[in-house]
């Protein structure tokens, strides 16, 4: 049965995009390929994972009372011939948003390093958890056309699909003309610079979170996610001043006088401000999530420019860091763990890992990193 190791990922594709780089185009999106492979087949890998295929199982029985929206109902219920239509319902989710990023990595020709950014910067089990939204993000990035051509109608439209999937895809419509503006406008290196800043002195002083805490203060779970905010943190202001840094890097390194880069690396800084900005509020984030794949998009341009440019020490160096980064957050969570496939027999016999929630009591967040205890859930 095929099992592998969350850490056997990154042993398979980071050598392989070393050995790649010096060969022809047309076999860079050999790891890409991979790691989508690993999407579609993935079995109980993230925490949400088990809440969808029983929301499937709910759905099929027409018995379902949950916050699924009616696209993404709709979607599950092509599917509930068979009790195994989760699925398809999985697969599309991620199929989807995978095509347009590799269309994406491919029109700016970042096919390699940005497949390296999409492990590294954690993006593949961002991915393999924000199910519905995921879906919608591959809308939004198909519709990157329409807003190009000018054309708002046919925008509105995948804006009304992609809401019908997840609801914070109405951000699509202020996006419209954010993008429009940005495509035409220089970067501000300065500017942008000191709007960072100071939105990262406001939130580590936490002057940020008692704003939104006094707007937010009615949104359903607030407490749940706020409860345990660790504001001033020195480990997490040191992650999030890096993070900052390398969003903002671009500006200097991107060639500013092409303006096909101008979109890019714009929304590269203003996606980082926005994720400073609700960093704490991890339902609020949402919104800025469609924006990020411009952050990965205007690093890897960044790198492959100075690996050109004979700088390589320095592309090396904050490549490790990422990394490090990276390892310190999801390749901890996800550790020794068992990456499962449909093909497992963990997925024969339904087994899930159990999971922990915040609002449940003396919840600490090593909870969900121990996937040893598991259990069993059947379809009704």
């Amino acid at each position: 049965m095929l099992t592998l190791k969350f850490y056997t990922i990154y042993l398979i594709i980071i050598p392989l995009i070393a050995l790649l780089i010096s060969q022809k185009k047309k076999y860079h999106f050999i790891p890409f390929l991979i790691i989508a492979i690993l999407g579609l087949i993935r079995y109980d890998t993230t925490t949400d994972y088990s809440a969808y295929v029983t929301g499937f199982w709910d759905i099929r029985n027409n018995n379902y009372s949950g916050w699924f929206e009616p696209g993404y109902v709709l979607l599950n219920q092509i599917f509930s011939f068979s009790k195994w239509g989760f699925i398809p319902v999985l697969m599309i989710s991620i199929f989807v948003p995978y095509i347009q990023i590799y269309k994406l990595f491919k029109k700016y020709d970042i096919v390699l390093i940005g497949t390296l950014l999409f492990l590294f910067l954690g993006y593949i089990t961002r991915f393999e958890n924000i199910v519905r939204q995921g879906l919608a993000l591959g809308i939004f990035y198909f519709s990157f056309k329409y807003i190009e051509q000018g054309k708002f109608v046919k925008y509105l439209l995948m804006t009304a699909l992609a809401a019908s999937i997840h609801l914070s895809a109405i951000m699509f419509i202020p996006y419209y003309f954010l993008i429009k503006y940005v495509s035409i406008k220089k970067p501000p290196v300065l500017f942008s610079g000191l709007i960072l800043l100071i939105l990262y002195i406001l939130t580590m002083s936490g002057a940020t979170a008692t704003f939104l805490s006094i707007l937010l203060k009615d949104v359903p779970f607030y407490t749940v996610y706020t409860e345990n905010l660790e504001i001033g943190k020195l480990s997490l202001g040191l992650t999030l001043l890096f993070n900052t840094f390398i969003a903002w890097l671009p500006i200097i390194f991107v060639d500013k006088n092409n303006k096909n880069y101008w979109r890019v690396i714009n929304l590269s800084w203003i996606s980082a401000g926005g994720f400073i900005l609700v960093q704490n509020f991890i339902v609020v984030n949402r919104i800025f999530e469609y924006l990020y794949i411009f952050q990965i998009i205007a690093i890897s341009l960044m790198l492959k420019k100075m690996f050109y440019q004979k700088i390589r020490a320095v592309a090396v160096t904050l490549l490790l860091m990422m990394f490090v980064l990276h390892v310190r957050r999801d390749l901890f969570y996800y550790g020794n763990n068992i990456y499962n496939t449909i093909f497992s027999q963990k997925s024969m016999e339904h087994k899930f890992y159990k999971r922990h929630h915040k609002w449940v009591k003396h919840y600490k967040p090593e909870d969900n990193v121990d996937r040893s205890k598991e259990i069993k859930k059947y379809p009704n």
